[in-house]
């Protein structure tokens, strides 16, 4: 969990496991929303605290459920995999498996499978 590796680094002594989820690599493949469709999610919610909270779940991979239930866009942890993958682009996968508290293992594992031709041929090119 992130919030457990943030508290973890700021030497905060914090348990949250109690809330970790039933997540599970192997679920099958989802059909992730393109970051078009993002943006227009994005653009469509009306409220400005909320549309807030959307922009910082798909610019940093901040999983929150309340959201998703006032809004009925889609589940949660899309948009989360969405930044996994795009952050695949732009800094080392080491990285954004401690960003989203995942071995780099279970990181690589989950999220490689789903970058699709288009982003391989844009990673390439931004080499």
């Amino acid at each position: 969990m992130v919030a457990q590796a943030l508290a973890k680094f700021a030497k905060i002594e914090l348990d949250l496991s109690a809330y970790r989820g039933n997540y599970n690599s192997r679920n099958s493949p989802k059909n992730l929303p393109s970051d078009k469709q993002i943006m227009l999610w994005y653009e469509q919610i009306p409220n400005p605290q909320w549309q807030y909270v959307f922009g910082l779940m798909a610019a940093y991979g901040i999983s929150n459920h309340e959201f998703f239930k006032r809004y009925g866009i889609c589940k949660p942890t899309w948009i989360r995999h969405c930044w996994a993958i795009r952050a695949m682009g732009f800094m080392p996968n080491p990285m954004a498996a401690r960003m989203m508290a995942h071995s780099e293992q279970e990181h690589f594992k989950t999220y490689q499978r789903w970058i699709n031709k288009s982003q391989e041929e844009k990673m390439e090119e931004e080499d």
